[in-house]
């Protein structure tokens, strides 16, 4: 041999580096990724310069070697991209059931309160949060003023907001 390998690496490298960038790209659609293999690749043939021929079956070598680091790129980055999709629907799941727990003891607490109040102030707070009456219509049902109705609502929400103020749920 006439060159040394240096000599030699660094007219392959300007003679391939430009059209196996191109050829990345069209890969990776990124040119920074594409640049990256690219090296990756020169670094591969550096590091076998010893056993390597600098001949023209090279070309192809170079070719298929930065075509199968651009598949084993794309690869990995789905993986990860699924691995990512993933990990946050299963954070929004966690998310989601947390909230949900929360909810059910804030629901447990509220029904436990309920519970306490006065037997009619009971009957009407369920007939409007659980029956979704109004005023008029549980005054209508249990033979009462609307007015008693408002007083006994107001009466039921005062004591369970103070009750949730005092657990800081509120």
């Amino acid at each position: 041999m006439e060159k040394s390998s240096l000599q030699q690496f660094q007219q392959l490298f300007e003679q391939f580096h430009p059209m196996l960038v191109t050829y990345a790209w069209g890969f990776v659609k990124s040119k920074d990724d594409a640049r990256e293999i690219v090296q990756d690749v020169f670094v591969a043939i550096w590091k076998k310069r010893e056993t390597l021929t600098f001949d023209a079956s090279l070309r192809a070598y170079l070719f298929k070697a930065t075509k199968n680091k651009c598949l084993s790129f794309l690869q990995k980055k789905r993986i990860s991209t699924v691995k990512n999709d993933l990990s946050d629907f299963q954070d929004k799941l966690i998310h989601d059931a947390e909230a949900e727990h929360d909810a059910a003891e804030i629901r447990a607490i509220i029904f436990q309160e309920v519970n306490k109040l006065p037997p009619k102030c009971k009957q009407i707070f369920l007939l409007s949060r659980q029956k979704g009456l109004s005023n008029k219509e549980i005054a209508q049902k249990l033979d009462l003023s609307t007015k008693t109705v408002e007083n006994q609502m107001t009466i039921a929400l005062k004591k369970l907001r103070a009750y949730l103020t005092t657990l800081n749920l509120l």
